[in-house]
């Protein structure tokens, strides 16, 4: 489900389990040359992080650039039919190949502070930091 701050906010006050993927759809339309690098993301989960005193879990998942190596994306089309993007992969379609996967969790990193926005730029390049440390 998309995330809503408002929804996020409400989960970790109730101490449930939150999964965030900072990069977001950005993080899936990386071709297959740009599969292990990180794109850049913003601050919400690390000011999200401050405000509830939640403990963040750094994790990679690993594979998934192999399953389906795109060499581009069609935006146009993509919005067309209600995707951000429809990959183009090698053999055209967007089949996945069998390849292993693997989700890589690093410990849990626990931030004090306010969450303002200078706050949260200094601490969430420490967690890009460790989730490029998990990729390799």
């Amino acid at each position: 489900m998309t995330g809503l701050p408002e929804t996020a906010a409400r989960l970790l006050a109730d101490e449930r389990l939150l999964m965030v993927f900072p990069e977001g759809a950005r993080g899936t339309a990386k071709l297959y040359w740009e599969r292990h690098s990180l794109v850049d993301f913003g601050t919400g989960f690390m000011r999200l992080a401050l405000e509830a005193k939640a403990p963040i879990v750094p994790f990679a998942f690993l594979g998934g650039g192999d399953a389906i190596p795109t060499i581009a994306n069609l935006y146009r089309l993509g919005k067309l039919v209600g995707a951000p993007y429809i990959p183009v992969t090698p053999w055209l379609l967007p089949i996945p190949r069998r390849v292993p996967l693997r989700i890589v969790y690093g410990e849990p990193m626990v931030f004090n502070g306010s969450p303002t926005e200078e706050d949260t730029g200094d601490r969430a390049a420490g967690g890009r930091g460790e989730g490029r440390a998990l990729r390799s």
